[in-house]
């Protein structure tokens, strides 16, 4: 299969009209600068994707390239919370079951990344049969939630992100704050690699909440939870000596029990302490804390067919397949849209894999 790389701004120029033509409301605009970075940058990271290709002749994710494994779950939205002004978008009616696929990732962009070394650790939630105009068109009924487990992102914005690409000692050696960041994650006394079920997720930068009239940014974050109330959390798992420890931790735990998490946000309090453009600025939780929207569940399952494994490559997840009621918002966030729809179809026309929306129904042997 053939594939053209076109130069950035005709590409953010039919993102543009696209958007236009197909999207909902979108809230947080960029500048022309803006559009110049982000569109140098999705170049620079398709023209890595190419050379890793041709070395390999298999085109994987820039990021989050190893997967612990995708995995069946349902989403229901709390019962209470009708009145509270957090019943939005898909959390609008309490109750409300979705079905939903899980992938949980290393961070890494090394799809062979060593499970034993302390790094960031993903879990990206496709949610199905969600209603309503989205901003991309690949999809059309699913609503994509992505988190790491930590709370804060290492860049600001796009114009830091090119800066941190060309070189990323001379960034971290005049970004303090950034590189404190880096230190924390990658830190294995105090961020030791941990079961996939065991770790609390956070979305890092804002989302909307609820109509688009006025912005009203939080955050989000996925917490484990006991799946019986009034039982505790089970024992933490001891890892196995691997570098794929995390994927066997998964697959023995899911072999024997159901996993569960609480769906979280947390609202912002005001731009000042919780800006909506500055992602490495933690959103203190003591002054805004975190309240409970849905519950996840994760029954107990195998998944390590070779058929699933290939789905779950093939999946396609982006904060950018959503309703306007939860959009991304900010630079980062706007970033993220064209780059991350540029890298999916080039990966898969790579690979010469056709984009296929799942519908949360897929069976495997």
């Amino acid at each position: 299969m053939k594939n053209i790389l076109i130069g950035p701004i005709t590409f953010l120029m039919l993102v543009s009209v696209a958007s236009a033509q197909q999207s909902p409301k979108q809230i947080w605009q960029g500048s022309e600068m803006d559009a110049v970075l982000i569109g140098k940058l999705s170049d620079a990271i398709a023209s890595k994707l190419r050379a890793e290709f041709a070395k390999t002749d298999k085109a994987v994710r820039d990021a989050h390239a190893k997967a612990h494994g995708c995995v069946k779950a349902a989403l229901t939205v709390s019962e209470r919370l009708e009145g509270s002004g957090l019943d939005q978008g898909v959390f609008a009616k309490g109750g409300t079951s979705y079905k939903a696929w899980i992938r949980f990732s290393n961070g890494s962009g090394d799809p062979s990344a060593d499970d034993r070394v302390a790094g960031a650790r993903g879990m990206a939630i496709k949610l199905f049969g969600v209603e309503g105009a989205k901003f991309m068109d690949d999809e059309k009924s699913t609503q994509d939630f992505q988190m790491i487990d930590h709370p804060v992102f290492f860049v600001k914005n796009v114009a830091d992100y090119i800066q941190f690409s060309a070189d990323g000692k001379e960034f971290f050696a005049t970004h303090l704050q950034e590189a404190a960041v880096v230190g924390a994650i990658s830190n294995p006394t105090t961020n030791a690699p941990k079961h996939p079920v065991e770790s609390t997720y956070h979305s890092m930068t804002p989302r909307q909440w609820g109509p688009v009239d006025k912005m009203r940014p939080v955050k989000f974050a996925a917490k484990p939870i006991p799946c019986v109330d009034g039982q505790g959390l089970p024992s933490p798992v001891l890892l196995k000596d691997s570098p794929d420890a995390l994927r066997i931790a998964l697959s023995e735990t899911l072999a024997s029990r159901d996993a569960c998490f609480a769906f979280q946000v947390q609202e912002q309090s005001n731009d000042t302490d919780m800006p909506v453009d500055d992602p490495v600025k933690l959103w203190d939780p003591t002054v805004s804390k975190f309240q409970t929207v849905a519950k996840i569940v994760i029954n107990k399952q195998s998944f390590e067919g070779e058929a699933q494994k290939t789905f779950c490559e093939d999946l396609s997840i982006t904060p950018w397949h959503s309703i306007a009621e939860h959009q991304p918002l900010g630079g980062i966030e706007l970033a993220r849209k064209p780059i991350y729809e540029t890298i999916s179809k080039l990966r898969h026309g790579l690979n010469q894999r056709p984009q296929v929306e799942p519908t949360g129904d897929e069976t495997f042997q």
